[in-house]
């Protein structure tokens, strides 16, 4: 697993998501170790909060704000990590999934993410 920013901005090159969304989910990635899983919580629901603020103000598209989620959750997937996570985090990364339909009937609840991901921020 990497653990230095340097080898995760490496990992997240695979990746064709906007430049912005690879800058904004590095610095939370490098968190996600095992024995760091708390430090992680926080500083990913930090981080989520953030990206759904900017979404609602109309200050990024929904395309990046999903790409966000999708994005940490690929790289939780791949290292093993999201089972060792709390079952109500893990579920948010499904909303996140379908951030690309917010405004829609189909779009997840903003405020019931926003209460999950603040449990989380210490």
């Amino acid at each position: 697993m990497p653990n230095e920013q340097a080898q995760i901005r490496e990992w997240v090159a695979r990746f064709k998501y906007p430049e912005r969304v690879k800058q904004i989910a590095v610095p939370v990635l490098a968190t996600a170790q095992t024995e760091r899983l708390k430090a992680f919580e926080s500083s990913f629901s930090r981080v989520a909060l953030d990206v759904l603020e900017a979404l609602q103000k109309g200050q990024m598209p929904a395309a990046e704000a999903d790409a966000f989620f999708s994005l940490v959750d690929f790289y939780l997937d791949e290292y093993h990590l999201k089972d060792q996570l709390p079952e109500d985090l893990q579920d948010i990364f499904f909303d996140g999934h379908i951030l690309h339909d917010y405004g829609s009937k189909f779009g997840p609840d903003l405020e019931e993410m926003r209460k999950t991901l603040t449990a989380y921020v210490s």
